[in-house]
């Protein structure tokens, strides 16, 4: 079964995935470009990650970092411009703990701008999306995204934990656990994941004792606060999405089309 990313790969004009206005569609990284070094990748579904059967026969080449061609040029450059230099700063200051060689303590201030942060993050997350169907966030992340100044709903949390792995993992619209162990409650949640931080967005109001973004929902994107980081606290690369005893997953169409991508492994002559 060819991956649904192929398709949309090729799309040139359709829906703002942002604005909804229809016209020529652009290229946005994601993650963006700016806050990593762009690489050739090797794209396939996750689910084939954590299931290899629903896994493609032949993965996609980026030769240029993950990428989707579903923001019209206005949508792409307002989260270049409104959001995403907080969330590159955030990422370059956090790889620069996670590279040195020097000891640190466990908990790290960095000043930063949150809501600005996850914005970008509900921002690229929107422009994931691979289907012309809306998920249960969408409409809110839009009107977030369209305006810097509006307070983030409470039903809406973005967490945050280091991720030192090389593998860049979008994924959308699933279902599992509010809580791991406890099967009585159920969050909505997606994910975006790459080095060096993991942001978890979903509608429960707390999750495996992971510091929040939108502990500061009521703040504009331009202001500055000190984050605090766990350095040392680090899960597994496919954490918290993948089935575990204490977790199952549960996907439709969106989860089961989100990927996950790998650096291209180097083909030896």
């Amino acid at each position: 079964m060819e991956l649904l990313y192929k398709k949309y790969k090729r799309r040139k004009v359709g829906p703002c995935n942002i604005c909804g206005q229809l016209g020529p569609l652009s290229w946005d990284h994601v993650p963006p470009k700016g806050g990593i070094e762009l690489q050739p990748v090797e794209i396939d579904r996750i689910a084939g990650t954590l299931v290899s059967s629903l896994g493609s026969k032949k993965p996609e080449i980026s030769h240029d970092g993950l990428k989707f061609r579903t923001l019209c040029s206005t949508c792409n450059s307002r989260l270049g411009t409104d959001y995403d230099p907080a969330l590159n700063d955030f990422a370059i200051t956090v790889g620069r703990f996670l590279r040195s060689t020097f000891e640190f303590p466990d908990i790290v201030h960095i000043e930063a701008k949150p809501t600005a942060i996850a914005r970008a993050i509900l921002g690229h997350l929107l422009t994931a999306r691979l289907s012309t169907v809306d998920a249960v966030f969408d409409p809110v992340i839009r009107a977030l995204v369209l305006d810097p100044q509006a307070p983030i709903p409470t039903k809406l949390n973005v967490f945050y934990w280091v991720h030192p792995y090389a593998q860049q993992i979008v994924f959308r619209d699933g279902l599992m656990p509010a809580k791991r162990g406890k099967y009585s409650e159920i969050q909505r949640f997606g994910v975006l994941k790459y080095f060096p931080i993991g942001y978890l967005v979903t509608d429960v109001c707390e999750y495996e004792g992971l510091e929040a973004l939108t502990v500061w929902r009521n703040e504009p994107a331009t202001q500055t606060v000190q984050v605090p980081v766990r350095l040392h606290k680090v899960h597994d690369a496919f954490w918290p999405e993948a089935t575990a005893p204490d977790n199952f997953l549960l996907i439709g169409q969106g989860g089961l089309e989100s990927v996950c991508a790998n650096p291209k492994k180097r083909r030896w002559k």
